[in-house]
């Protein structure tokens, strides 16, 4: 005759988790792990129905944790970081796999961009700003309407041989590259930091510079022993110079842009970039005496570095060029030194004003400018729409031009 059944437990029907919980609880009952009074007044607790201490200790970093994910902008900085993270390990690997399934290697243009990469310090005699000449009209095209500026024809023969498109675009300059034809000889400025290759963008920062960093293999020609000679140069003058920076450049021809706006693989698509750095225009505003100009000291040093940007991208042959507010970014109001009445656009990181940067290009590309037809195509990249309302604006109020 069989032994009686013994009555089922509910712990005998618990999973193999709750066992494992069971026993772990058993541990924690044991006199021998009370840890003294404290910990025994806790086990005490336990047993009236408290839970577990070690439990409680465990909510606290998961609950933390939640906050952190939770937080939109934090999300979004750590999906920036991964994709900084993807860029530096196609560059390492020399190849990457774009949305559709197709593996590009990019090990020796890499190779070829590193050993091609030019520095240009300030005084650089290569770049020569060309004398001013007239053209007989510029073909201006927006995204709302194109339209042709007339201006009055030149005393005498015109040396130009393109009549420049100009285009104002609220979009990215990824966006904007990648909307030129492969075949298209395109040149890129890059809104660089003085003192640090590539900005933030291995931290997640997001600017101009970070976007291209994030997007391409620049990062590789930065690196370079040419290209470190453009941070070096502003560590040392920095005493010297303060903000203002220099005029120093770095050339990176055929860089490969690997990635479009969204993020995402896509084909390669091989650029010039310039790197060059604004003059940080907030910070120079605080350290110069009250007594001087310094919307004219500012205007004067950003007036000689875009010049001579263009002046790099001529020599290098680059005739279609995107550009953009330079050394501003997204729009805010400030009154750094000016009247409470007094409301300027001085923004981004470096704190420029978004119509003194509209002029100044206007006034180097448009007809008897010094670069007068020398470029095919130019197009404005810029985010936030008020940046791009008061660049649009002014751009064309200095060629003239009425909405």
């Amino acid at each position: 005759m069989s032994k009686p059944t013994p009555p089922i437990h509910k712990h005998a029907q618990s999973s193999n988790t709750d066992n494992t919980q069971g026993s772990h609880k058993q541990q924690k009952l044991d006199p021998s792990h009370s840890g003294g009074p404290k910990r025994q007044t806790q086990l005490d607790e336990y047993l009236v129905g408290g839970s577990p201490p070690r439990r409680q200790a465990a909510k606290a970093p998961r609950t933390e944790q939640r906050q952190t994910h939770d937080d939109p902008r934090q999300r979004e900085r750590e999906n920036r970081k991964l994709l900084a993270q993807g860029i530096l390990e196609a560059i390492s690997s020399g190849s990457y796999t774009s949305k559709t399934g197709t593996a590009h290697q990019i090990s020796i243009p890499t190779e070829l961009l590193k050993s091609n990469t030019e520095f240009y310090g300030e005084s650089d005699t290569r770049i020569q700003i060309p004398p001013r000449h007239r053209q007989d009209d510029m073909i201006i095209d927006t995204p709302d309407k194109p339209y042709t500026l007339s201006l009055p024809s030149s005393s005498g023969p015109s040396s130009t041989k393109f009549k420049t498109t100009f285009s104002i675009h609220e979009r990215s300059t990824v966006a904007v590259t990648r909307s030129y034809s492969p075949r298209k000889y395109v040149g890129v400025l890059n809104f660089a930091s003085a003192k640090k290759p590539g900005g933030g963008f291995l931290s997640g920062a997001q600017a101009q510079e970070e976007s291209l960093a994030r997007s391409s293999n620049i990062y590789a020609s930065l690196m370079t022993p040419t290209g470190t000679k453009f941070y070096e140069t502003h560590h040392k003058d920095e005493e010297k110079k303060g903000t203002a920076y220099t005029h120093s450049m770095i050339y990176s021809p055929n860089v490969v842009i690997m990635r479009n706006e969204f993020g995402e693989w896509d084909e390669p698509y091989a650029v010039g970039m310039v790197t060059s750095a604004a003059v940080n225009a907030g910070v120079l505003r605080q350290r110069v005496a009250r007594d001087q100009d310094v919307d004219a000291l500012i205007e004067g040093l950003m007036r000689e570095r875009m010049g001579r940007i263009l002046g790099l991208f001529k020599l290098q042959g680059r005739r279609t060029l995107v550009l953009g507010s330079f050394g501003t970014g997204e729009w805010k109001r400030t009154n750094i030194f000016l009247p409470l009445t007094t409301c300027v656009n001085l923004t981004g990181v470096f704190r420029n004003s978004v119509s003194m940067v509209a002029a100044i290009w206007a006034d180097l590309l448009k007809a008897d400018g010094p670069y007068d037809g020398v470029f095919e195509e130019v197009t404005f990249a810029i985010l936030g729409r008020q940046t791009y309302d008061e660049f649009r604006t002014t751009f064309h109020k200095r060629l003239n031009y009425k909405d």
